[in-house]
């Protein structure tokens, strides 16, 4: 049984694993970033007392509560190379930050511009709709894959 479980097991991590990595697009790789670049601010304004005025000293918050997020020339960029808009004071609650999207121009955060998870048009990005249907069809396979070593334990269970 342990030679069948293991290899039940290395297939899940196989399937999942190749599924994940296809379905990872830009468009979600921007959305992780704003998440990070927000805690970023959050941390930022939590030491310092005030929010990052501009998108150098964003960097540099970013540098330290977000290393993933990518960089040049020490400003955060989307996964396009485009720097991301950032507003610092844009309300009194928090600062506004947005990738300019696919067609790096600024939409002022409508079109293809990447807000965040809602931001997300299908129509501007089909890929995370398409990662979404990976997801509910890796389901399934994942799921046999974990019961069959136990299905098989209970027939031989039930044989002795």
């Amino acid at each position: 049984m342990s030679r069948f479980t293991g290899a039940c097991a290395l297939a899940c991590v196989f399937v999942f694993s190749a599924g994940s990595a296809r379905a990872e697009g830009n468009a979600r790789l921007v959305l992780r970033d704003l998440e990070r670049l927000q805690v970023a601010v959050e941390r930022h304004q939590a030491t310092t007392g005030e929010r990052p005025r501009d998108r150098n000293t964003l960097g540099v918050a970013a540098r330290l509560y977000a290393p993933g997020v990518a960089q040049s020339g020490g400003v955060p960029v989307d996964a396009w190379g485009t720097p991301y808009h950032y507003e610092p004071n844009a309300t009194a609650d928090a600062a506004h930050i947005y990738s300019h999207g696919a067609n790096r121009s600024d939409d002022g955060g409508t079109g293809d511009d990447l807000v965040d998870a809602t931001s997300a048009s299908r129509e501007h990005y089909p890929e995370l709709l398409v990662a979404q249907r990976r997801a509910l069809q890796l389901f399934p396979l994942l799921l046999l894959f974990a019961l069959a070593p136990i299905a098989w334990a209970a027939i031989r269970w039930s044989r002795r």
